[in-house]
């Protein structure tokens, strides 16, 4: 879905494209587009996900506490048709539903890190009261981000933020 979100994106031309681990799409240090995933187990056996995405096209401003957020047209100054926009995305991610099916997971991770954002820079970092510095690295086949601060770590999604 990353991937797919990425390259509809990156279809329009925009500059500084990357995704946010684990599934945002930014525009330089701006959010464009959020994808929300929730996997759906049987025990310990894994049925199926619900996947949706978000894509910020004709929005002017954002609320209070959206200061990050940016739309195509705030990019651009052109006006989208969510119609056209809409199957624009789904054809992209048909593309990427297809790649997946003959894709291994190291090709597709190697995708995804390569779109990274800040990979290979030192940012800040936010775990429950604490807030460190470290540099991301990657992020790994199940899905941790892997960085170096002092020593190199691994982190769970939800387990901590950018600041």
């Amino acid at each position: 879905m990353a991937l797919g979100c990425y390259d509809f994106i990156k279809d329009y031309g925009l500059p500084d494209v990357s995704i946010k681990w684990p599934n945002d799409i930014y525009l330089g240090d701006r959010k464009a587009a959020g994808i929300l995933i929730e996997n759906i187990y049987r025990g310990t056996a894994w049925e199926w996900a619900v996947v949706g995405t978000g894509v910020n096209l004709n929005q002017d401003r954002f609320p209070a506490g959206a200061e990050k957020a940016v739309s195509l047209k705030m990019i651009t100054g052109d006006h989208y048709s969510t119609l056209k926009m809409g199957r624009s995305l789904f054809r992209l991610l048909l593309n990427r539903f297809e790649w997946l099916q003959t894709a291994s997971a190291s090709e597709v991770m190697e995708e995804y890190n390569a779109r990274l954002y800040r990979i290979g820079e030192t940012v800040k970092l936010k775990k429950g009261n604490v807030t460190f510095s470290a540099r991301i690295n990657r992020v790994s086949e199940t899905g941790e981000l892997i960085t170096t601060g002092a020593t190199e770590q691994s982190f769970n999604v939800g387990e901590i933020e950018f600041v």
